[in-house]
């Protein structure tokens, strides 16, 4: 009895000793194993996926808006993060899908634009109402030299493409209409900043 027990556990410790020496080896086993399943039970799986969702609909709708208001801020940045980490990606990609739906886009923003013209007018003209009470202005000749300074590149991203005024601190903020609070930035940079605060660091800001 003593020796069948001895000879039990010494095969549980050579199987150990075996498992540590190749333990690399044994779990690329098991992930070849489980891609072999995955490809194999492709759709069946999905079917399952599509089945759960639907029988739990209301159920995850719950969840997510639950876990979206209890993690706003942890959700905020991993967004930022991940457009930081894949933004000439998602640009080409974007690019890509313009270039291939120019016609759908186009009808798109026409619809919008249509949809809500009074408020985009309502938009432009309080904007110039804001910029004329927030400072003295820019003129062509200083935008012209503070595009110069920067050497005709966006002040965020550095691209040399067609570039847009940018206010650093921006006017609805209280930033001011005038050259030091000015900087050239692509149509991109622009959009994506919007009224939000400078990225960290700032451009540096140029007295023209």
């Amino acid at each position: 009895m003593l020796g069948e027990q001895k000879r039990v556990e010494q095969r549980r410790a050579a199987k150990r000793r075996y498992r540590e020496r190749h333990l690399d080896e044994i779990l690329e086993k098991g992930r070849e194993k489980g891609r072999i399943y995955y490809y194999a039970h492709q759709e069946e799986n999905k079917a399952k996926a599509r089945a759960y969702r639907e029988a739990h609909r209301l159920e995850r709708v719950i969840y997510n808006r639950r876990y979206k208001r209890t993690h706003q801020e942890a959700i905020t940045t991993q967004r930022a993060y991940h457009r930081t980490l894949r933004r000439e990606d998602l640009r080409q990609k974007a690019q890509v899908y313009q270039d291939k739906n120019r016609e759908a886009v186009r009808a798109r923003v026409n619809a919008y634009h249509k949809a809500h013209r009074q408020e985009l007018n309502y938009r432009t003209l309080n904007r110039r109402l804001v910029k004329r009470a927030a400072g003295a202005g820019v003129t062509s000749d200083q935008w012209k030299a503070i595009v110069k300074a920067y050497g005709g590149a966006c002040a965020y991203c550095g691209r040399k493409t067609k570039l847009t005024m940018d206010h650093v601190i921006p006017i609805v903020k209280g930033g001011a209409h005038t050259p030091a609070n000015v900087v050239p930035a692509c149509r991109e940079c622009n959009s994506r900043k919007g009224s939000r605060p400078a990225p960290t660091p700032p451009p540096v800001r140029l007295l023209v």
